[in-house]
């Protein structure tokens, strides 16, 4: 766990122009110990996984990492097929919306990553896709099976790190161009199935995206990977509130219009979270 936490810190610190021109040895001789603090910190996430339930152990872990959560909406009723879409805007969106679902049975779609098997309590919520060959078609069947008993998927469709729509409102909005169409994949094949969008932003505390390590990076993504690193290593408080804001669920029928539907309601959400100063769409008039 150390092995793969301080490889994931350091690549993440490297997007510092100024860390760039560090050896990556002494790199890790500044940060290791803040490095080790963090894996055992995961190890005993995973740990409360076992033992409390995924929503408990990830209210801990945003304790740890983040700060309190705060919501608009409520996630849609369990029992039913449900999948959730949501944006990544860092590490602890995950932890911060899986807080809030105790009474989910909840899946999560994710691209294979050595963290996550080194996580066995974790692991056990996890439906991992391959970055080839036939292992994403048993992702797939793994989660239409579990929306057909009435489970939920957790997924994020663009697939990469995006935008905070906290911090950068118009890069956020522009991001949900990029997002696959796998609900519309997933809702063929099962047509009870309700699609909720669900924004999460604030994920990120401020003094961290200032810091001038975080302002070396060469751009917007850079910067972030560098602030979110800066954030799980540093010690609490970090001032950091995400806050999740959670649509109407949406019937998936017809299909056809499901992804167009679920990218509007989704840049409806976005701007929902900005001040009324900054509302207007990417494009729109002043």
């Amino acid at each position: 766990m150390a092995a793969i936490c301080r490889r994931d810190a350091l690549d993440a610190l490297s997007a510092s122009r100024w860390l760039t021109h560090l050896p990556r040895r002494l790199l890790l001789r500044l940060v290791e110990r803040r490095v080790d603090t963090f894996a055992r910190q995961l190890i005993e996430f995973d740990s409360r996984i076992a033992r409390h339930g995924l929503a408990a152990a990830s209210a801990w872990g945003l304790m740890q990492w983040a700060g309190p959560v705060s919501q608009t909406g409520k996630p849609a009723a369990p029992g039913q097929p449900l999948l959730l879409v949501s944006n990544h805007p860092g590490l602890v969106d995950a932890v911060a919306l899986l807080s809030q679902l105790e009474a989910h049975d909840v899946r999560l779609l994710v691209a294979e990553r050595p963290l996550f098997h080194a996580l066995p309590a974790l692991r056990r919520h996890l439906i991992m896709v391959a970055a080839a060959g036939g292992g994403r078609a048993w992702s797939v069947r793994a989660a239409v099976q579990h929306l057909r008993a009435g489970g939920t998927i957790l997924t994020y469709p663009a697939g990469r790190i995006e935008p905070d729509p906290a911090s950068d409102p118009a890069d956020a909005q522009a991001a949900l161009e990029c997002w696959s169409a796998s609900t519309t994949y997933l809702a063929r094949r099962v047509p009870e199935l309700r699609v909720q969008p669900i924004v999460v932003s604030d994920v990120i505390a401020s003094r961290y995206r200032r810091h001038w390590l975080a302002r070396q990076a060469a751009n917007a993504h850079d910067r972030d990977a560098v602030a979110a690193a800066l954030q799980v290593l540093s010690a609490r408080p970090h001032g950091a509130h995400p806050h999740l804001a959670m649509g109407a669920a949406l019937s998936c029928q017809p299909t056809d219009a499901l992804h167009e539907r679920t990218l509007r309601a989704m840049t409806g959400l976005m701007r929902a979270c900005q001040p009324p100063q900054q509302r207007a769409g990417v494009g729109d008039p002043p």
